[in-house]
Order: structure tokens, then C-alpha cells, then sequence
């Protein structure tokens, strides 16, 4: 099972591979999902996000949409693409705190979190 987090505070669940709306594939902020290692991983602060059928997992990447289309066209399994979006400081911690509540620290590896000044 994976999770992703979107701007506007909604959330989309899925399993295997996505079958996301058109309308779902924009503005997302966080993406959870299980991990090997941790029980889960947590993606997020990526302009783009890659669903690879042959990984059976998402992958975020940072880039401009260039760098993002010459990475689909020389990666093998690429089957979904969803776009991130920046948001302002308040709504990022509020997304951030539903996650929190949703799958406590302690149970995954977080990736990409925010850092603190």
C-alpha cells in the first residue's frame, strides 16, 4: 500500500500499480510507501515523482521538466508521472503533521524532510 499527500490536504491510496485520475497527478507533496528496510519510506520536495513497474515502487526527482523527460525516455519501466509543486511554510507543516499522525516517525525512514534552521 502507498499514500500520496497533495496540496490541498487530500490524500489518494493505492496498491501495486497506480491507477491515479488525471486530475490526482498534480501538486503532490509527500508520497509514502513500504520499504525493505524501514517499514516505510517517505518521499517528498520532488518536482517530479516515477512510478517504475519493474521496481514496483515510486521514485521523487528533482529537475526541470528537460531533465525529467531525457529521464523517462533512457529509464526502463517508467509507467506513471506525477508533478510536485511548492507550497508555502504553514500548509508544508500542515501536510507534514497528517503524515506524521498517519505513520509515526519511529515505524519508517524519512527522506527529504525538511531541515530546521
Amino acid at each position: 500500500m502507498w499514500r500520496i499527500y497533495y496540496a490541498d490536504g487530500s490524500t489518494f491510496d493505492g496498491e501495486g500499480h497506480p491507477k491515479i485520475p488525471l486530475g490526482k497527478c498534480f501538486q503532490v507533496q509527500i508520497i509514502v510507501q513500504p520499504d525493505a528496510h524501514h517499514r516505510w519510506q517517505f518521499l517528498s520536495f520532488g518536482d517530479y515523482y516515477l512510478w517504475r513497474s519493474d521496481k514496483q515502487r515510486w521514485f521523487g526527482i528533482a529537475g526541470d521538466l528537460s531533465a525529467m523527460m531525457a529521464l523517462t525516455v533512457d529509464t526502463p519501466g517508467i509507467t506513471c508521472l506525477l508533478w510536485g509543486s511548492a507550497m508555502g511554510d504553514l500548509e508544508w507543516e500542515k501536510i507534514q503533521q497528517r503524515v506524521r499522525q498517519d505513520f509515526p516517525e519511529k515505524d519508517g525512514e524519512r527522506r527529504n524532510d525538511r531541515i530546521r534552521r
